[in-house]
């Protein structure tokens, strides 16, 4: 490619000496118009002459290369066209849906579907360090009877299964604190309320397999946990 940009050059510089001679010799003689004429004729001809020169010279590989560089422009360019126009579909939705559908409601989903007719409500708080993560607060009803043997197991895969999948919805969450509650009796036939008080910080969420834990022992995972003294393990 070299060798033919050389000749190419040589007789583009060649054909414009002659053309600067040319009009020297028509002002030489002063004819305007001649001047004109020849100005546009040589540099049309020169032109022309060192185009076909060119592409004369050219190997076909480097007249391959040439083609594929262009390519790779053409390509460039639709790229940083597409980049530059908004985007409306596949990933782009995915980014928008927390946006447009706020934190709160789309742990409030989960929420409810998880725990069903026992869910009572749901806060979501800004971390006070970092207002990008949460702090998650959900109330509900314990799963089981307050004077059941298992009413404590069986609030804890509750917990267990809840704590998992808010975890999983894709929000930033500081911590999760869940407040069960129950409207049975104790045994002294007081009314009891709060029952149990779980909390897991995000980061000890972030080391659980989820899939291997043993949900009846799930107080072992969390960071913190209080139950109501007649609350039988």
């Amino acid at each position: 490619m070299n060798l033919a940009f050389g000749i190419a050059m040589f007789f583009f510089g060649l054909f414009g000496f002659i053309s600067i001679i040319g009009i020297f010799w028509a002002l030489y003689k002063k004819k305007p118009k001649r001047i004109w004429i020849i100005s546009v004729l040589m540099n049309v001809f020169l032109f022309i002459g060192s185009v076909a020169l060119y592409n004369y010279l050219l190997t076909p590989e480097e007249k391959n290369a040439i083609v594929a560089q262009r390519e790779q422009r053409k390509i460039e360019q639709e790229t940083q066209k597409k980049a530059e126009q908004p985007q409306v579909n596949g990933q782009e939705k995915q980014d928008i849906a927390p946006e447009t559908k706020s934190r709160e409601s789309i742990l409030t989903s989960i929420a409810s579907k998880s725990l069903g007719k026992n869910f009572k409500k749901i806060e979501v708080k800004d971390f006070v360090d970092d207002s990008n993560k949460k702090i998650v607060l959900v109330y509900y009803n314990g799963s089981d009877g307050y004077n059941s043997t298992m009413a404590k197991k069986s609030m804890l895969i509750q917990t267990a299964d809840l704590f998992e999948e808010l975890f999983a919805a894709g929000i930033a969450i500081h911590e999760i604190t869940a407040f069960i509650y129950t409207d049975m009796k104790n045994s002294n036939g007081l009314h009891e309320s709060l029952v149990m008080k779980c909390q897991l910080k995000g980061s000890t969420a972030a080391g659980i397999n989820w899939a291997n834990i043993n949900k009846t022992n799930f107080d072992q995972n969390l960071d913190y946990i209080w139950t109501a003294p007649g609350l039988k393990d």
